[in-house]
C-alpha cells in the first residue's frame, strides 16, 4: 500500500512498519460460502473522551486479512458510539478481531501511517461474534511532556514563537506494530523540534509560570537535551533517566533568567550617538533611530555605521531617560556580525563616560537591542556598492529646502514621499510654493529602518533650473552621511516639476510640469536656414498636435534663425534666455508670450539638410540629418 504522508498539529506523526498479517488469532479466514449477516452501516463502541466530528479508524480481521473499513464518525458522544460503513460483510457466528486508531490513519495493524496528537490513541478487541457491535477501550500512543516556564525577571516576557527541540527524534514519526498483546514502538525517521506556539503574542508576567502540554514519543533519557526557544531566549534542561511512557505525563521545567532592566515607557525612541553613526555626534539627532519592534520588547536599528564607536539613549517627550551602553567597553562588530551584553541605566552623566560599541567595518548593519536578554546583535548586510542590489527599497523622499529655510529636513514626516512607479523607479510632483523662487533638493531612502542615506549629486551645483527646463539623466553618488551637495532649482513661482530617480540605473532627472503651449501655425526666419529676416517659413502640424515638423537647409555659419507662434508676438526661444548655439539632437527652450529677441546660431552643424522637430509638450526642439 501506498504510504500518504499526513501533517497534523505539532507536527507529530505515528507510523506502523510493514509486517506480515499472517500472525496467530489476527484475522479469520472464512469459507467462500458462508452466509453474511450484516453489510453497509455499522456501529462500534470506542471507549473514551470525544467532542463533536472527532473520527476513529477501524479495521477487523476478515476472509483475506486486515479489512480497512475506514473513518467512523462519532455519533453518539454520551456512550463513545461511532458509526461507519463496513468494507466486507459479516458472517454470523464468526468471531472477529477488530482494530481501532484515533484520529485516524492508512494501511493495516500492521502496517499503517498514525497522525499522533493529544488524542492518538489505539484499542483492540479480538473474538467478537459478526452480530455484537465491538466495544474497546482506547489506550494513548503517545507519552506527554509538561512544559512549565517560569519567568524569574523583573518584567513581563512576550513573545510571538514558541519551539522544542531535542537530539532523539521524539516529535516526528513514531513507527508502532500494534498486533501483539503489547504495542512495540519500532525506529522509523522522525523529527527532532515541535513548534508550540508560532506568530500568536504571548505574555508572561514577571514571577509567573506557563505551562504547555505537547505529545511525544514514548522514550527513556539519557542524557537527551530538551531545548525550548522563545523568540529572544534559548533555555535548555538535561534530561537524564526520565521514562516518558505512554499514557504518562512528565514535567519539564524551565527558568527564564536575565539580567534587571529599568522598564522602558512606553513611547521611548532609541538613538545613537557616536561617531559610528552616520549623522553629527549630536544627542538630539535621530537619524540614527531604532524602531520598536511589535509585541517584543526589543529595538531595531536598520542602516548604515561608519567605522568609530557609538552607545544608544533613550528618550521620551524630548528627554534623554535610559542610556543602552556596551557591558564591555570596546566589545566589537564587523563583517561577520557579533553579539554582546548591553548594560541598561537610568543615571545619565557625561556622554564620554559611557561604554561604547566599536564598529570595525564601514557598512549597512541590523542592529537589534535586545532588552530582554540585555544583548545587542549585529548583523553585516552590505556595503554601500551594494545597497540597490542586495537590499529592496521600499521608500524614497524628496528632501526640498527653500531659500529661506535654514535646513533640509531631518524625519521623514518633514520630507515628500515619492511614488514608486516600477522597479526602483521613483517620481514626485513638487509644486513651487507663490512666495518661493529658488532653493534645493536631494532624495533620501527609507531602507527598513529610520536611516535615511543620501542620493545626491556628484557636483554640488547640478541645476534642475527653471521649471520650464528640467535636469537631463544625470548619474548620482550615495552616501550614508549628510554633505553639502544638492540639486538647485530656481523654479517660477507656481510651477511645478517631477523628479525621477531609477534607482537600478543609477540616474536622476527633472521634467517640468506644465501646460502644453497652444498654436495653430510654426514659423521659421533667419539667414541661419536660409529665410531672409521677415520672410518665414510655416512648419507642418504632424497627427499630434502639439508637434510640428520642418526640413530645411542649415548654413552651418555663425548665423542664426528665430521661432514665432501664430505670428510674431509668441515666440520660442533657448532655454537660457538668451542666444545659443543649436546642436543635433535634442534642444531645451522655453516659451516667451512676446516677439522674439533672441534665437539659435549654427556654426557647429555641418552644412546640409535636417530636419527640425518642435515639441511644444516637452519643449524641446531636435535637429536630425536628414538623409
Amino acid at each position: 500500500m501506498k504510504m500518504k504522508k499526513i501533517v497534523f498539529y505539532f507536527s507529530i506523526f505515528a507510523a506502523i512498519a510493514l509486517n506480515s498479517c499472517n500472525k496467530e488469532n489476527e484475522s479469520d479466514i472464512l469459507p467462500p460460502d458462508a452466509p453474511s449477516i450484516l453489510t453497509g452501516d455499522y456501529e462500534i463502541i470506542a471507549n473514551g473522551n470525544w467532542e463533536a466530528e472527532d473520527q476513529v479508524y477501524v479495521w477487523h480481521g476478515g476472509s483475506k486479512g486486515f479489512v480497512d473499513d475506514g473513518k467512523f464518525t462519532l455519533s453518539d458522544p454520551s456512550t463513545s458510539t461511532f458509526k461507519g460503513t463496513l468494507a466486507e460483510s459479516l458472517v454470523s457466528g464468526t468471531e472477529y478481531n477488530w482494530y481501532v486508531v484515533s484520529p485516524s490513519a492508512e494501511g493495516s495493524p500492521a502496517s499503517c501511517t498514525i497522525p499522533v496528537s493529544e488524542k492518538s490513541q489505539y484499542g483492540k478487541i479480538k473474538a467478537i461474534a459478526g452480530e455484537n457491535a465491538p466495544s474497546v477501550n482506547m489506550l494513548s500512543l503517545v507519552a506527554f511532556a509538561k512544559v512549565n516556564i517560569k519567568n524569574t525577571t523583573n518584567r513581563a516576557i512576550i513573545f510571538n514563537s514558541a519551539s522544542l527541540s531535542c537530539g532523539n527524534p521524539i516529535f516526528g514519526k513514531m513507527c508502532v506494530d500494534f498486533t501483539d498483546e503489547k504495542v512495540k514502538y519500532i525506529d522509523c525517521p522522525a523529527a527532532s523540534q515541535s513548534v508550540l506556539i508560532s506568530e500568536t503574542e504571548s505574555r508572561l508576567p514577571a514571577g509567573e509560570t506557563m505551562t504547555f502540554t505537547i505529545a511525544v514519543k514514548p522514550f527513556t533519557a539519557n542524557e537527551e537535551v530538551l531545548k525550548l526557544e522563545l523568540d529572544n531566549f534559548e533555555l535548555t534542561n538535561a534530561l537524564n533517566e526520565i521514562s516518558f511512557e505512554a499514557g504518562k505525563t512528565v514535567d519539564v521545567n524551565y527558568e527564564i533568567n536575565a539580567p534587571d532592566v529599568p522598564e522602558i515607557e512606553e513611547g521611548t525612541v532609541l538613538a545613537a550617538s557616536g561617531t559610528a553613526s552616520p549623522v553629527a555626534d549630536d544627542l538630539i539627532q535621530d537619524w540614527m533611530a531604532f524602531q520598536l519592534t511589535t509585541g517584543v520588547y526589543e529595538y531595531v536599528y536598520r542602516g548604515w555605521l561608519n567605522q568609530g564607536t557609538f552607545f544608544c539613549f533613550g528618550k521620551n517627550n524630548e528627554s534623554i531617560k535610559y542610556v543602552f551602553s556596551a557591558t564591555d567597553n570596546g566589545a566589537e562588530f564587523g563583517e561577520q556580525g557579533g553579539e554582546s551584553a548591553m548594560t541598561i541605566t537610568e543615571e545619565l552623566s557625561e556622554p564620554s563616560t559611557y561604554n561604547k560599541w566599536t564598529v570595525t567595518k564601514e557598512g549597512y548593519y541590523e542592529i537589534v537591542l535586545d532588552c530582554y536578554t540585555s544583548k545587542l546583535k549585529a548583523t553585516y548586510l552590505c556595503d554601500a556598492a551594494s545597497v540597490f542590489s542586495k537590499i529592496e527599497v521600499e521608500k524614497l523622499y524628496l528632501n526640498v529646502k527653500y531659500n529661506d529655510q535654514e535646513q533640509f529636513g531631518i524625519r521623514a514626516d518633514q520630507m515628500i514621499e515619492m511614488e514608486k512607479t516600477g522597479n526602483g523607479v521613483f517620481k514626485a510632483k513638487v509644486s513651487v510654493p507663490e512666495d518661493k523662487i529658488s532653493g534645493q533638493f536631494r532624495c533620501q531612502m527609507d531602507l527598513g529602518g529610520h536611516s535615511l542615506p543620501v542620493i545626491l549629486p556628484s557636483d554640488s551645483d547640478k541645476s534642475v533650473a527653471e521649471c520650464d527646463g528640467g535636469l537631463a539623466k544625470t548619474p548620482f553618488v550615495l552616501t550614508m552621511n549628510g554633505t553639502t551637495n544638492f540639486w538647485l532649482h530656481t523654479d517660477t513661482p507656481g510651477h511645478s516639476y517631477v523628479i525621477t530617480v531609477d534607482l537600478k540605473q543609477g540616474l536622476i532627472w527633472a521634467n517640468c510640469d506644465q501646460p502644453s503651449i497652444e498654436a495653430s501655425d510654426i514659423l521659421l526666419s533667419g539667414p541661419a536656414i536660409g529665410y531672409d529676416w521677415g520672410n518665414f517659413a510655416h512648419m507642418k502640424k504632424t497627427d499630434n498636435q502639439f508637434v510640428f515638423e520642418f526640413e530645411v537647409e542649415i548654413s552651418g555659419k555663425d548665423e542664426m534663425f528665430t521661432i514665432h507662434l501664430d505670428g510674431e508676438q509668441r515666440s520660442l526661444i533657448p532655454f537660457s534666455g538668451g542666444n545659443e548655439v543649436l546642436s543635433l539632437g535634442e534642444n531645451k527652450f522655453k516659451y516667451r508670450d512676446a516677439a522674439a529677441d533672441c534665437g539659435w546660431f549654427v556654426p557647429n552643424i555641418p552644412a546640409g539638410k535636417y530636419k527640425l522637430t518642435v515639441n511644444l509638450q516637452d519643449y524641446t526642439l531636435t535637429v536630425t540629418k536628414v538623409n
